[in-house]
C-alpha cells in the first residue's frame, strides 16, 4: 500500500508471508513480516527513507521461533525512471527461543535495481 502524505512525503506499508524450504530441513520456516517505509523526495531524483520491519519466524522441523525488528535508513537515487541505486544502513535485533541464536546485526549495503513492467 502507498499513501501520499504530502507533496514530497509517502508512507508505504506491506505484509509478506514467506515459506522457506531448505536442505537440511532443520531451517525450514514460515515467516510473517509487517513493514512500513516513510519516504521523502529530497530532489526529483533523490529520496531518503526510514524503514521498519517486524518479522515472526516459526521453524517447522525444530522447536524454534524468532521475533525480529529491523530499522533502516536509505538513500535512493533514480538514474532514470527504470534504474536506481541505493545505499542502506540497517540494524536488526530481536530474540529467539533458541539461546544459541544472537539476532543483533548491523549491516551496510549498496544495491542497483531496475523496474521491469509485467503488463
Amino acid at each position: 500500500r502507498q499513501d501520499q502524505l504530502g507533496q514530497q512525503l509517502r508512507l508505504d506499508s506491506f505484509y509478506e508471508l514467506r515459506a522457506s524450504f531448505t536442505n537440511p530441513d532443520d531451517q525450514n520456516r514460515v515467516a510473517n513480516t509487517l513493514g512500513a517505509r516513510l519516504r521523502y523526495d529530497l530532489t526529483p531524483k533523490l529520496q531518503g527513507a526510514l524503514d521498519y520491519r517486524l518479522t515472526f519466524k516459526n521453524f517447522t522441523q525444530v522447536d524454534r521461533a524468532d521475533t525480529e525488528h529491523q530499522i533502516s535508513a536509505l538513500a535512493i537515487y533514480n538514474i532514470n525512471p527504470d534504474v536506481f541505486v541505493s545505499g542502506t544502513v540497517s540494524y536488526l535485533f530481536g530474540r529467539s527461543s533458541s539461546a544459541a541464536i544472537d539476532l543483533d546485526n548491523l549491516s551496510i549495503g549498496v544495491s542497483l535495481g531496475w523496474n521491469v513492467p509485467l503488463f
